[in-house]
């Protein structure tokens, strides 16, 4: 039994929920140590996206392997992992031949239509399982599984070599904490 934090309407408090689920034979089941706040997950929750309730929000996710599927390969157990915006796509189309699954029409979200990581447990194809390594704080790691993607695919899709790219935002956080202890 999966215990969680879900929305069960939009605009209300978080309660807790318990589900069963299964996992498939090429389904990572990931035991969350941390899982970051995104501002999606605030539209989610307020229901800004669509009615999708109950809904267990979280796409930020560190934890540890517990268990995988039998076609499941290059993992091991209590290996430090992480799961990202997306656990799943068709891998059939031109985008997951192409190594592009966020473009998949069939792209499944880590926290919509799919219980996200605010939960001790979440299930993730092993696509989109991605090992963290150890020297990274789990709590700084986390928003790199949401912001660090969403920056990376746009610089992959539409950057050169020898372009010069901005990048703002995705510092800020360590950049105030580093400002305001030096007051």
């Amino acid at each position: 039994m999966i215990k969680a934090l879900a929305a069960k309407a939009a605009n209300e408090q978080l309660e807790s929920l318990e589900y069963e689920e299964s996992i498939g034979a090429n389904d990572v089941l990931v035991s969350v140590e941390v899982c970051g706040v995104c501002h999606s997950d605030i539209h989610l929750a307020d229901g800004d996206w669509g009615e999708v309730f109950p809904l267990v929000p979280g796409h930020e996710v560190i934890g540890a392997v517990k268990q995988f599927g039998e076609n499941v390969t290059g993992f091991e157990i209590g290996q430090r992992v992480g799961v990202g915006w997306q656990c799943d796509s068709c891998n059939e189309c031109e985008y997951c031949k192409g190594g592009k699954e966020t473009f998949c029409l069939k792209n499944q979200p880590t926290c919509m239509g799919h219980h996200g990581g605010f939960a001790d447990e979440v299930i993730a194809n092993e696509r989109f399982v991605i090992p963290v390594p150890d020297a990274l704080d789990s709590a700084e790691a986390a928003p790199l599984l949401c912001g660090g993607v969403t920056v990376y695919t746009p610089i992959d899709m539409y950057a050169k070599l020898g372009d010069h790219v901005a990048v703002v935002g995705i510092a800020r956080n360590r950049v105030m904490r580093e400002i305001g202890s030096e007051k």
